[in-house]
Protein backbone atom coordinates (compact mmCIF):
# COMPACT_ATOMS: atom_id res chain seq x y z
CA UNK A 1 0.00 0.00 0.00
CA UNK A 2 1.49 3.31 -1.08
CA UNK A 3 1.82 5.97 1.58
CA UNK A 4 -1.07 8.43 1.52
CA UNK A 5 -2.34 11.04 3.95
CA UNK A 6 -5.61 10.41 5.73
CA UNK A 7 -7.19 13.49 4.16
CA UNK A 8 -6.15 12.43 0.67
CA UNK A 9 -7.46 8.90 1.30
CA UNK A 10 -10.86 10.12 2.49
CA UNK A 11 -11.09 12.64 -0.35
CA UNK A 12 -10.47 9.93 -2.94
CA UNK A 13 -12.78 7.54 -1.09
CA UNK A 14 -15.64 10.01 -1.43
CA UNK A 15 -15.09 10.96 -5.06
CA UNK A 16 -14.05 7.55 -6.44
CA UNK A 17 -15.97 5.05 -4.32
CA UNK A 18 -18.97 6.63 -2.65
CA UNK A 19 -20.38 9.65 -4.46
CA UNK A 20 -21.82 7.73 -7.41
CA UNK A 21 -23.57 5.30 -5.05
CA UNK A 22 -25.30 8.10 -3.16
CA UNK A 23 -26.20 9.97 -6.35
CA UNK A 24 -27.65 6.83 -7.93
CA UNK A 25 -29.79 5.76 -4.98
CA UNK A 26 -30.73 9.22 -3.67
CA UNK A 27 -30.93 11.53 -6.69
CA UNK A 28 -31.31 15.18 -5.82
CA UNK A 29 -30.26 14.65 -2.18
CA UNK A 30 -28.41 17.65 -0.79
CA UNK A 31 -25.58 16.71 1.52
CA UNK A 32 -22.05 17.61 2.56
CA UNK A 33 -19.16 15.17 2.74
CA UNK A 34 -16.16 15.95 4.93
CA UNK A 35 -13.45 14.69 7.23
CA UNK A 36 -13.68 16.62 10.50
CA UNK A 37 -13.35 15.91 14.19
CA UNK A 38 -10.93 13.51 15.86
CA UNK A 39 -7.71 12.26 14.34
CA UNK A 40 -4.29 13.58 13.47
CA UNK A 41 -5.20 13.32 9.79
CA UNK A 42 -7.85 16.01 10.27
CA UNK A 43 -5.00 18.41 11.10
CA UNK A 44 -2.89 17.06 8.24
CA UNK A 45 -0.34 15.79 10.77
CA UNK A 46 -0.76 12.02 10.50
CA UNK A 47 2.17 9.70 9.80
CA UNK A 48 2.75 5.94 9.70
CA UNK A 49 2.27 5.66 13.47
CA UNK A 50 -1.17 7.27 13.15
CA UNK A 51 -2.44 4.25 11.24
CA UNK A 52 -2.61 1.89 14.21
CA UNK A 53 -6.18 2.92 15.11
CA UNK A 54 -9.05 5.04 13.80
CA UNK A 55 -7.17 5.62 10.53
CA UNK A 56 -8.52 4.52 7.18
CA UNK A 57 -11.22 5.27 4.56
CA UNK A 58 -13.88 7.16 6.49
CA UNK A 59 -16.22 10.11 6.01
CA UNK A 60 -18.80 12.28 7.69
CA UNK A 61 -21.96 12.98 5.71
CA UNK A 62 -24.11 15.94 6.72
CA UNK A 63 -27.75 15.86 5.68
CA UNK A 64 -30.32 18.60 5.89
CA UNK A 65 -32.43 18.17 9.03
CA UNK A 66 -35.56 17.20 7.09
CA UNK A 67 -33.69 14.40 5.28
CA UNK A 68 -31.72 12.91 8.16
CA UNK A 69 -34.42 10.75 9.76
CA UNK A 70 -35.71 9.44 6.43
CA UNK A 71 -32.44 8.92 4.60
CA UNK A 72 -29.54 8.21 6.96
CA UNK A 73 -30.47 4.62 7.86
CA UNK A 74 -31.25 3.66 4.27
CA UNK A 75 -28.06 5.27 3.00
CA UNK A 76 -25.94 3.47 5.55
CA UNK A 77 -27.44 0.13 4.47
CA UNK A 78 -26.94 0.90 0.77
CA UNK A 79 -23.29 1.76 1.34
CA UNK A 80 -22.78 -1.38 3.43
CA UNK A 81 -23.94 -3.46 0.45
CA UNK A 82 -22.35 -1.53 -2.42
CA UNK A 83 -19.07 -0.02 -1.26
CA UNK A 84 -16.04 -2.07 -2.32
CA UNK A 85 -14.47 -4.37 0.24
CA UNK A 86 -11.30 -2.30 0.10
CA UNK A 87 -10.13 1.00 -1.34
CA UNK A 88 -6.54 1.68 -2.42
CA UNK A 89 -5.52 -1.39 -0.45
CA UNK A 90 -7.23 -0.31 2.77
CA UNK A 91 -10.23 -2.26 4.17
CA UNK A 92 -13.59 -0.49 4.11
CA UNK A 93 -14.80 -2.71 6.94
CA UNK A 94 -14.06 -1.66 10.55
CA UNK A 95 -14.16 -3.49 13.85
CA UNK A 96 -16.87 -2.63 16.34
CA UNK A 97 -15.80 -0.04 18.94
CA UNK A 98 -14.00 -1.58 21.90
CA UNK A 99 -14.41 -0.45 25.50
CA UNK A 100 -12.21 2.56 24.69
CA UNK A 101 -14.32 3.36 21.58
CA UNK A 102 -11.38 2.42 19.32
CA UNK A 103 -12.08 1.04 15.84
CA UNK A 104 -9.56 -0.55 13.47
CA UNK A 105 -9.94 -1.37 9.75
CA UNK A 106 -10.52 -5.11 9.40
CA UNK A 107 -10.66 -6.99 6.07
CA UNK A 108 -14.07 -8.45 5.18
CA UNK A 109 -14.64 -11.37 2.79
CA UNK A 110 -18.20 -10.45 1.88
CA UNK A 111 -20.84 -7.75 2.15
CA UNK A 112 -22.31 -6.03 4.10
CA UNK A 113 -19.31 -4.08 5.39
CA UNK A 114 -19.20 -2.19 8.67
CA UNK A 115 -18.08 1.06 7.05
CA UNK A 116 -17.30 4.33 8.82
CA UNK A 117 -19.48 6.68 6.85
CA UNK A 118 -21.31 8.46 9.65
CA UNK A 119 -24.39 10.58 9.06
CA UNK A 120 -25.10 13.83 10.91
CA UNK A 121 -26.98 17.08 10.66
CA UNK A 122 -24.90 20.24 10.96
CA UNK A 123 -26.89 21.46 13.95
CA UNK A 124 -26.69 18.11 15.71
CA UNK A 125 -22.96 17.85 15.17
CA UNK A 126 -22.37 21.37 16.48
CA UNK A 127 -24.43 20.55 19.57
CA UNK A 128 -22.58 17.27 20.13
CA UNK A 129 -19.04 18.47 19.45
CA UNK A 130 -19.14 22.13 20.51
CA UNK A 131 -22.01 22.22 22.97
CA UNK A 132 -23.58 25.08 21.00
CA UNK A 133 -27.22 25.56 20.07
CA UNK A 134 -26.39 28.02 17.29
CA UNK A 135 -23.57 29.78 15.53
CA UNK A 136 -23.66 33.14 17.28
CA UNK A 137 -22.16 32.10 20.62
CA UNK A 138 -22.43 34.43 23.59
CA UNK A 139 -19.15 35.48 25.13
CA UNK A 140 -19.47 32.91 27.92
CA UNK A 141 -19.87 30.16 25.33
CA UNK A 142 -16.75 31.26 23.49
CA UNK A 143 -14.87 30.98 26.78
CA UNK A 144 -16.46 27.62 27.56
CA UNK A 145 -15.98 25.63 24.34
CA UNK A 146 -12.65 23.74 24.37
CA UNK A 147 -10.31 25.24 21.79
CA UNK A 148 -9.47 21.78 20.47
CA UNK A 149 -13.16 21.26 19.66
CA UNK A 150 -13.24 24.49 17.66
CA UNK A 151 -10.10 23.40 15.83
CA UNK A 152 -11.51 19.98 14.99
CA UNK A 153 -14.65 21.52 13.53
CA UNK A 154 -12.84 24.10 11.42
CA UNK A 155 -9.84 21.97 10.34
CA UNK A 156 -10.01 18.98 8.02
CA UNK A 157 -11.63 19.33 4.63
CA UNK A 158 -15.08 19.56 3.10
CA UNK A 159 -15.12 17.49 -0.10
CA UNK A 160 -18.68 18.30 -1.22
CA UNK A 161 -21.29 20.76 0.07
CA UNK A 162 -24.03 21.52 -2.42
CA UNK A 163 -26.25 23.40 0.03
CA UNK A 164 -23.34 25.18 1.70
CA UNK A 165 -24.75 24.65 5.21
CA UNK A 166 -21.63 23.02 6.63
CA UNK A 167 -19.29 25.48 4.93
CA UNK A 168 -21.17 28.46 6.36
CA UNK A 169 -21.16 26.92 9.82
CA UNK A 170 -17.39 26.41 9.71
CA UNK A 171 -16.85 29.96 8.51
CA UNK A 172 -18.96 31.31 11.38
CA UNK A 173 -16.53 29.93 13.98
CA UNK A 174 -13.35 29.92 11.89
CA UNK A 175 -11.51 32.02 14.50
CA UNK A 176 -12.24 33.88 17.69
CA UNK A 177 -14.03 37.20 17.24
CA UNK A 178 -11.70 40.12 17.88
CA UNK A 179 -13.20 40.98 21.28
CA UNK A 180 -12.79 37.36 22.46
CA UNK A 181 -9.27 37.17 21.08
CA UNK A 182 -8.26 40.33 22.93
CA UNK A 183 -9.88 39.11 26.14
CA UNK A 184 -8.05 35.78 25.93
CA UNK A 185 -4.76 37.56 25.27
CA UNK A 186 -5.41 39.85 28.25
CA UNK A 187 -6.06 36.74 30.32
CA UNK A 188 -2.80 35.07 29.24
CA UNK A 189 -0.71 38.17 29.87
CA UNK A 190 -2.48 38.75 33.16
CA UNK A 191 -1.42 35.30 34.37
CA UNK A 192 2.12 35.85 33.08
CA UNK A 193 2.28 39.21 34.84
CA UNK A 194 1.20 37.70 38.16
CA UNK A 195 3.93 35.07 38.20
CA UNK A 196 6.81 36.17 35.98
CA UNK A 197 8.93 37.35 38.93
CA UNK A 198 8.35 34.04 40.72
CA UNK A 199 10.75 32.34 38.30
CA UNK A 200 13.57 34.33 39.92
CA UNK A 201 12.06 34.24 43.40
CA UNK A 202 12.01 30.44 43.44
CA UNK A 203 15.50 30.34 41.93
CA UNK A 204 16.90 32.64 44.61
CA UNK A 205 15.69 30.22 47.26
CA UNK A 206 17.52 27.32 45.62
CA UNK A 207 14.36 25.82 44.09
CA UNK A 208 15.51 25.41 40.52
CA UNK A 209 12.87 22.77 39.75
CA UNK A 210 10.08 25.04 40.99
CA UNK A 211 11.56 27.92 38.99
CA UNK A 212 11.59 25.75 35.85
CA UNK A 213 7.98 24.66 36.37
CA UNK A 214 6.77 28.24 36.68
CA UNK A 215 8.73 29.24 33.59
CA UNK A 216 7.34 26.29 31.62
CA UNK A 217 3.80 27.42 32.41
CA UNK A 218 4.63 30.84 31.00
CA UNK A 219 6.14 29.28 27.88
CA UNK A 220 2.86 27.50 27.20
CA UNK A 221 0.93 30.73 27.76
CA UNK A 222 3.17 32.63 25.36
CA UNK A 223 2.80 29.93 22.75
CA UNK A 224 -0.97 30.11 23.11
CA UNK A 225 -0.77 33.89 22.75
CA UNK A 226 1.07 33.35 19.47
CA UNK A 227 -1.84 31.23 18.18
CA UNK A 228 -4.27 33.96 19.21
CA UNK A 229 -2.21 36.60 17.42
CA UNK A 230 -2.25 34.45 14.28
CA UNK A 231 -6.03 33.97 14.57
CA UNK A 232 -5.58 30.21 14.79
CA UNK A 233 -6.91 27.67 17.27
CA UNK A 234 -4.26 25.80 19.25
CA UNK A 235 -4.24 21.98 19.16
CA UNK A 236 -3.84 19.60 22.09
CA UNK A 237 -0.34 18.81 23.45
CA UNK A 238 0.72 16.16 20.92
CA UNK A 239 0.65 18.70 18.09
CA UNK A 240 0.92 21.95 20.05
CA UNK A 241 4.63 22.53 19.37
CA UNK A 242 4.45 21.26 15.79
CA UNK A 243 1.65 23.68 14.93
CA UNK A 244 3.36 26.50 16.84
CA UNK A 245 6.47 26.21 14.65
CA UNK A 246 4.29 26.90 11.60
CA UNK A 247 2.96 30.19 12.98
CA UNK A 248 4.30 33.46 11.50
CA UNK A 249 6.13 34.21 14.75
CA UNK A 250 7.22 30.62 15.37
CA UNK A 251 10.69 30.86 13.84
CA UNK A 252 11.56 33.94 15.92
CA UNK A 253 9.86 33.10 19.20
CA UNK A 254 10.56 29.36 19.27
CA UNK A 255 14.35 29.56 19.83
CA UNK A 256 13.88 32.06 22.67
CA UNK A 257 11.35 29.80 24.38
CA UNK A 258 13.73 26.84 23.97
CA UNK A 259 16.31 28.89 25.89
CA UNK A 260 13.78 29.25 28.71
CA UNK A 261 13.01 25.53 29.04
CA UNK A 262 16.64 24.53 28.41
CA UNK A 263 18.22 27.01 30.82
CA UNK A 264 20.77 25.58 33.23
CA UNK A 265 20.13 28.17 35.95
CA UNK A 266 17.38 30.55 37.00
CA UNK A 267 19.22 33.71 35.95
CA UNK A 268 19.43 32.50 32.36
CA UNK A 269 15.84 31.27 32.56
CA UNK A 270 14.26 34.51 33.76
CA UNK A 271 16.25 36.57 31.26
CA UNK A 272 15.16 34.42 28.32
CA UNK A 273 11.57 34.50 29.55
CA UNK A 274 11.61 38.29 29.63
CA UNK A 275 13.13 38.36 26.12
CA UNK A 276 10.31 36.12 24.85
CA UNK A 277 7.71 38.32 26.49
CA UNK A 278 9.16 41.48 24.95
CA UNK A 279 9.23 39.83 21.52
CA UNK A 280 5.53 38.96 21.83
CA UNK A 281 4.62 42.44 22.95
CA UNK A 282 6.48 43.85 19.95
CA UNK A 283 4.50 41.55 17.68
CA UNK A 284 1.22 42.77 19.18
CA UNK A 285 2.24 46.38 18.60
CA UNK A 286 3.29 45.57 15.03
CA UNK A 287 -0.06 43.94 14.26
CA UNK A 288 -1.95 46.86 15.78
CA UNK A 289 -3.85 44.89 18.40
CA UNK A 290 -2.43 47.21 21.08
CA UNK A 291 -1.05 50.76 20.87
CA UNK A 292 2.71 51.28 21.04
CA UNK A 293 4.14 50.39 24.44
CA UNK A 294 7.74 50.17 25.60
CA UNK A 295 8.35 46.76 27.14
CA UNK A 296 11.76 46.13 28.66
CA UNK A 297 13.58 44.22 31.38
CA UNK A 298 12.84 45.63 34.83
CA UNK A 299 12.90 44.70 38.50
CA UNK A 300 9.97 43.41 40.53
CA UNK A 301 9.34 46.09 43.19
CA UNK A 302 13.08 46.76 43.27
CA UNK A 303 13.90 43.15 44.08
CA UNK A 304 16.66 41.28 42.27
CA UNK A 305 14.22 39.48 39.97
CA UNK A 306 13.73 40.21 36.28
CA UNK A 307 10.25 41.36 35.39
CA UNK A 308 8.47 43.01 32.45
CA UNK A 309 5.77 45.56 33.24
CA UNK A 310 2.76 44.18 31.37
CA UNK A 311 0.22 46.60 32.84
CA UNK A 312 0.11 48.81 29.70
CA UNK A 313 -0.19 45.71 27.52
CA UNK A 314 -3.15 44.35 29.49
CA UNK A 315 -4.75 47.80 29.51
CA UNK A 316 -4.38 48.07 25.74
CA UNK A 317 -5.93 44.66 25.19
CA UNK A 318 -8.78 45.41 27.61
CA UNK A 319 -9.73 48.78 26.11
CA UNK A 320 -13.34 48.77 24.92
CA UNK A 321 -14.22 45.36 26.40
CA UNK A 322 -17.37 45.29 28.53
CA UNK A 323 -17.30 44.52 32.23
CA UNK A 324 -18.59 40.95 31.92
CA UNK A 325 -15.96 40.05 29.35
CA UNK A 326 -13.24 41.60 31.52
CA UNK A 327 -14.43 39.49 34.46
CA UNK A 328 -14.26 36.36 32.33
CA UNK A 329 -10.79 37.35 31.09
CA UNK A 330 -9.64 37.74 34.68
CA UNK A 331 -10.44 34.08 35.32
CA UNK A 332 -9.72 32.54 31.91
CA UNK A 333 -11.38 30.18 29.45
CA UNK A 334 -12.04 26.47 29.80
CA UNK A 335 -8.92 25.77 27.73
CA UNK A 336 -6.81 28.03 29.96
CA UNK A 337 -8.18 26.61 33.21
CA UNK A 338 -8.57 22.91 32.53
CA UNK A 339 -6.02 20.38 31.34
CA UNK A 340 -6.60 19.31 27.73
CA UNK A 341 -7.24 15.69 28.70
CA UNK A 342 -10.23 16.84 30.80
CA UNK A 343 -11.70 19.46 28.49
CA UNK A 344 -13.92 17.11 26.53
CA UNK A 345 -15.85 16.22 29.67
CA UNK A 346 -17.27 19.74 29.25
CA UNK A 347 -19.84 19.21 26.50
CA UNK A 348 -23.40 20.11 25.50
CA UNK A 349 -23.46 23.46 27.26
CA UNK A 350 -22.35 22.12 30.65
CA UNK A 351 -19.06 23.95 30.33
CA UNK A 352 -20.77 27.33 30.03
CA UNK A 353 -22.76 26.75 33.20
CA UNK A 354 -19.72 25.48 35.08
CA UNK A 355 -17.45 28.30 34.02
CA UNK A 356 -20.07 30.92 34.82
CA UNK A 357 -20.30 29.50 38.34
CA UNK A 358 -16.56 29.99 38.64
CA UNK A 359 -16.92 33.58 37.46
CA UNK A 360 -19.54 34.21 40.14
CA UNK A 361 -17.28 32.69 42.79
CA UNK A 362 -14.43 34.87 41.57
CA UNK A 363 -16.60 37.95 42.13
CA UNK A 364 -17.52 36.84 45.65
CA UNK A 365 -16.42 39.31 48.36
CA UNK A 366 -15.00 36.35 50.28
CA UNK A 367 -12.56 35.46 47.46
CA UNK A 368 -8.97 36.06 48.54
CA UNK A 369 -5.84 36.57 46.51
CA UNK A 370 -3.39 34.01 47.87
CA UNK A 371 -0.48 34.94 45.58
CA UNK A 372 0.68 38.04 47.42
CA UNK A 373 4.14 38.17 48.99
Amino acid sequence: MASISGLALSRAFFHDAMKDILDQHFPGLQYAAALLGDGSEVLGLDDDISRDHHWGPRLLIFLETADHAAVSGKARDVLARELPLEFKGYPINWTEPDKYHVQIPSPARAHPVNHRVVFHTVGGYIKERLGLDGLEPADAKWFAVPEQALLEFTAGEVFHDEAGTLTRARQAVACYPDRIRRALLASEFGMISEEMALVGRAGQRGDDLGSAIIAARHVKRMMHAAFLLARQYAPYPKWFGTAFKRLPIGERLGPVLLKVVGASDWREREGALADACILLVGEMVATGIIPAVHATHGKYFGRDQVNVDLGPVIAGLSEGLDETLLEMAELGSTSQLIDESRQFKFREGKSADAIMQLYEQRKSPNAENTREG
